[in-house]
This record gives C-alpha cells, structure tokens and sequence, in this order.
C-alpha cells in the first residue's frame, strides 16, 4: 500500500541495476529519493545539497572509499541522520567496523521488498531522534510539507549557526540567494528571526 510521507531517502549502491530497484520499490511506497549515489563523492555532494531522513549505505563501493566513509561523515554532522547498510554475505569484516557508526540496521543482498520496507520503516522508529515521538514525527513532516527541500536544508543550516556566507558556500548559491531564501522560509513558517527558527525546530525535535 502506498504511504503518504515526507521522508526523503539517500541511497549509495555502485551497482545501477541495484540502484534503480531500491528507488522503485522506495518510491512505490511512497518515499522520496532525492538522489541515487554510486561512490562517496557523489554520496557527499548529495548530503550537502539536499535534505535526508535515512540513508541506505552499500558498505563495499567499488571506489576508493566506502559505504563506511559516507557514514563516517553522516556521524560527524550536527543532525546525523539513520544509516541502514547494504551488504553481501562476503561482507563479514565490513560489518564488523560498521558497528562503530551504530546502524539502524542491515540489509543482506539479494532481499525481499519486504525486507528492505520494514528495515526503513524499523530503522525510521529505532533512531534515537525519531523513537518513541509520533509528535516530533509529525511537526516535522509538518515543517517539511512547507517548505521546499533547499529550504528545509537552509533552515537546518541556520539551526546550526551557520552565518549566510557559510550558508552560501555550502549550498553553492550566492548570499543573495540564500537571503530570498530565509525571507520566503520566515514568511511560511511565520516568524521573523533566526531565534524563532531555532526554536521551532528545537520544539520538533
């Protein structure tokens, strides 16, 4: 059956054929990808730019850095988000340094479309910022249904302290830019200060 949400899914697979099925069975029920990564570059780029509630983590990428290094940075950002890993039966030693970054969980390739929907779905409810808070769910899909994802991701930056300069350069927008973005945000979350961001979304969290 197809859900009505708001959460937004990042996945790194090296495989496409992989890829593409894991965004199809997502998005069948009714989750949002963003974006579907092939290696650590793209996986970082991805995060900077965009706006994740769980990311699917291949840990054996064809590259010189791994699914393990994309959770290393998801672990050291200020809103670390949920990491469910992917892996084959050959990934014995893998799994064994992926238990630092404390993972919602572990899918074993080939799956079911069942199990890769209850491990988001188990994932989701399991991760200390999401567990045992139905409200904090739904006042931040709220916030999310009205803002767009740049926004919402301006708005987190905000929340973090970043100024709009190293807001700028992050998002790789101009200053200028990033200001007709907070206008637009404080107009629809009605509020008019940085201060009452970080409040609103403190009270969500």
């Amino acid at each position: 059956m197809e859900t009505t949400n708001y959460t937004r899914i990042l996945i790194v697979e090296d495989d496409a054929l992989i890829a593409e099925d894991i965004k199809d069975i997502c998005e069948l029920e009714g989750y949002k990808v963003p974006s579907v990564c092939y290696n650590y570059h793209q996986s970082i780029v991805a995060i900077q730019n965009n706006v994740f509630d769980i990311a699917l983590l291949d840990i054996n990428l064809e590259n010189e850095k791994s699914g393990l290094d994309v959770a290393e940075f998801i672990r050291n950002m200020l809103h670390p988000i949920p990491i469910l890993f992917l892996t084959s039966y050959s990934d014995k030693t893998y799994l064994q340094a992926a238990k630092k970054y404390q993972p919602v969980g572990y899918i074993t390739k080939p799956f079911q479309e069942e199990q890769l929907i209850s491990g988001i779905e188990i994932g989701l409810n399991n991760h200390p910022q999401l567990s045992n808070s139905n409200i904090r769910i739904k006042g931040k899909s709220k916030i999310m249904s009205l803002l767009t994802a740049r926004e919402y991701q301006i708005a987190l930056l905000i929340c973090e302290g970043k100024s709009n300069d190293e807001i700028a350069s992050i998002v790789f927008l101009s200053v200028n830019t990033i200001k007709f973005h907070i206008k637009h945000i404080y107009e629809k979350l009605d509020i008019g200060s940085r201060t009452q961001l970080m409040l609103l979304f403190t009270n969500q969290d």
